[in-house]
């Protein structure tokens, strides 16, 4: 990841801002039931600061600029909060101002209700209006920008009320307005998804035409969305969703296909971590499931789900109660994905989707992409990408390898990856049968395939000589 610096929140900007707020402060405990004529920050930063980007990304409007400056001050100049910790002494005061006093540094911690007080001060009407806005589903919240972290009350019990909760302005949003890098929306530690990158380019993914044709109508979506939305009546007509399901057995390219796609648009792609989504606890896994929808709705990003039946699959007749489970899991991710504003692309070893996923699920379906076995003409094309410039195949090998031997994409990078250090290790860059023969037993053993020479005509009348047992039918 690149670390730069190029658009730092510069010293004197710092204390501009931080100024300003410590001028709100002093005016509302002055005037608690005064009128601010100007609440908006955007004045006191620079052009060039990352915290004004966000600003204007975001459409932030004056009160989510002062939510997010509490929140800064509380981590680059707690001591800006002196006044407020004074004025708390008075309990009737410190009702009203709320905060959280740290009795051994005396040291004031903004809470939802410091917001709000900053913002309205005694004025009721206003309060209100304020505490409906900050909701716990608001954006800066949802995002994890700023986290509501639950304070202990006078029985030492964990005070659950979101209006006394503490603000605190997320590390990665910290470093981002102090000149970092940019957040990335899977920063949160044991996040259910993963920002996931590749060197290659769409164009080095091997497929068959027609799979690359219903792919660029993928694309297309994509890259049209926000201006076909921004027509007029559009989003009466056509949910904002947009369900794909990449079925092929495994090795085949349907991760890598989704992650070159979204390089080429310049967008990011997320891998949902199955492991970290599905729980034995009785709601969990629905809980993860709106971490991840609420984090990503809206976001310009492509959202994956590889082994994706394990999620969406076929609800069942209750006979016990963890049947009941099951079935509300599937229910509720199936309204999360019918709400969802975005892309979500589905990755399946089954091509059997009408016995597999829920029916209902099967109708949100916008696009169901094969991944076929590939043929001759692509394996000959895989050998021939797989192999770095500073080797070479014996002469005519590459035509043998791609006519008489059943392998997938997956299947040649690895026999590559393992023959290119036996080369290394002969001294030679020229990779011949006899060196890639050890390598290819191996790859055929653990598919379950025996190893001889077989070509597409063969592997079509026996299809173990391709998959070594007898695939669902469609592949």
């Amino acid at each position: 990841m690149q670390n730069t610096l190029e658009s730092p929140l510069p010293a004197q900007s710092l204390q501009e801002v931080l100024l300003y707020l410590q001028q709100l402060i002093s005016f509302r405990l002055e005037n608690p039931q005064g009128t601010m004529d100007d609440l908006s920050f955007l004045n006191h930063l620079p052009q060039e600061s990352n915290l004004r980007a966000l600003f204007e990304k975001k459409n932030l409007n004056p009160a989510e600029q002062l939510a997010l400056i509490l929140s800064l001050a509380r981590a680059t100049q707690p001591a800006l909060f002196f006044p407020l910790t004074q004025a708390s002494a008075d309990p009737l005061k410190q009702n009203q101002i709320g905060g959280s006093i740290k009795t051994a540094s005396f040291r004031f911690i903004p809470t939802l209700q410091t917001l709000v007080y900053v913002l309205a001060g005694e004025d009721m009407r206003q309060q209100q209006q304020y505490l409906r806005h900050f909701h716990p589903k608001h954006p800066l919240f949802l995002e994890d920008i700023i986290y509501l972290e639950s304070t202990l009350d006078k029985d030492n019990k964990r005070e659950d009320d979101p209006l006394y909760r503490e603000l605190r302005l997320s590390y990665p949003y910290l470093r981002y307005f102090l000149g970092g890098d940019a957040p990335r929306l899977d920063e949160e530690p044991n996040f259910p998804a993963t920002l996931s990158e590749t060197a290659l380019s769409f164009e080095d993914v091997v497929l068959p035409q027609n799979t690359r044709d219903e792919l660029q109508d993928l694309i297309k979506y994509i890259r049209n969305r926000d201006r076909l939305f921004a027509k007029e009546g559009v989003e009466d007509r056509i949910k904002p969703s947009y369900v794909v399901v990449f079925t092929g057995m495994p090795g085949m390219g349907k991760t890598i296909t989704a992650k070159t796609i979204g390089k080429s648009l310049g967008i990011p792609v997320y891998i949902v971590n199955l492991a970290r989504v599905v729980s034995k606890y009785i709601g969990e896994t629905e809980k993860n499931l709106e971490k991840i929808f609420d984090r990503f709705d809206k976001q310009n990003c492509i959202l994956f789900f590889d082994e994706a039946d394990a999620l969406f699959g076929k609800r069942t007749e209750v006979k016990e109660a963890k049947d009941r489970y099951a079935n509300q899991e599937v229910a509720y991710l199936l309204q999360k994905v019918e709400s969802f504003q975005g892309l979500v692309i589905l990755a399946t070893n089954v091509h059997d989707l009408e016995n597999t996923f829920d029916k209902a699920f099967q109708r949100r379906i916008r696009r169901l992409i094969e991944f076929p076995f590939p043929r001759e003409a692509e394996r000959l094309l895989l050998w021939e990408k797989a192999l770095p410039r500073s080797f070479q195949y014996a002469e005519g090998l590459l035509p043998n390898l791609a006519a008489n031997y059943q392998v997938n994409g997956a299947s040649v990078n690895n026999i590559i990856s393992d023959v290119l250090v036996e080369a290394v290790d002969q001294d030679t860059h020229l990779i011949t049968l006899e060196m890639l023969e050890p390598f290819m037993r191996i790859d055929y053993k653990r598919r379950r395939v025996m190893f001889e020479v077989c070509n597409d005509k063969m592997a079509e009348r026996d299809l173990k000589k391709r998959y070594g047992v007898q695939p669902k039918r469609g592949f």
